[in-house]
């Protein structure tokens, strides 16, 4: 899944930096991949209490029993290689939604524009919780909202850093609490 997630990326960034208008960290800039702001830091520690928050809350609505279910891994952290999963998982759909959607939507489009057009695409594998179980869409507007502030904030910080801090520690917090 991983892969799924980096390999346009790489794509991207392999072509583009062989512009000649273009440099690497040209490319880099686009993509995110720069330190980012203190600000941007600071927004990121302030938007991981409110959305940690809300996950285990809307962890809560869940039935325990879809998250006991043999079928279900949900995230769960139950090995070390588990975890490096869940992590690389998390960076993954940063470096993809909030680097590459989202840094060519913010230079083509308006914000308002560009970050609904990544918010919804990276609503859009989550709708696949619903083919597992329908219970579980007390996660999806959550899901919706997460995507949403992560662009933000990427738009803001200029950075995908703070956002990847953001998704991979609610994750594996996440994963740690369920297993």
């Amino acid at each position: 899944m991983v892969a799924l997630w980096c390999v346009p990326v790489i794509i991207y960034f392999l072509v583009q930096a062989r512009k000649p208008q273009k440099t690497a960290r040209d490319v880099c800039a686009t993509l995110g991949l720069q330190p980012g702001t203190k600000r941007g830091y600071g927004y990121a520690a302030l938007i991981f209490v409110v959305f940690f928050a809300l996950s285990v809350g809307a962890l809560k609505l869940l039935p325990t029993e879809l998250l006991n279910s043999s079928g279900t891994t949900f995230g769960r952290i139950t090995s070390i290689a588990a975890g490096i999963a869940v992590v690389l998982l998390a960076a993954g759909e940063e470096l993809f939604f909030r680097g590459l959607i989202a840094g060519v939507a913010f230079r083509r489009f308006s914000f308002p524009i560009a970050n609904l057009i990544q918010s919804v695409l990276f609503f859009l594998p989550h709708l696949l919780l619903l083919s597992v179980d329908l219970r579980f869409w007390p996660l999806l507007p959550l899901q919706f909202a997460i995507g949403w502030v992560l662009g933000w904030l990427r738009y803001t910080s200029g950075s995908i850093l703070p956002g990847v801090i953001i998704h991979v520690l609610t994750n594996v917090l996440i994963g740690f609490m369920i297993s």
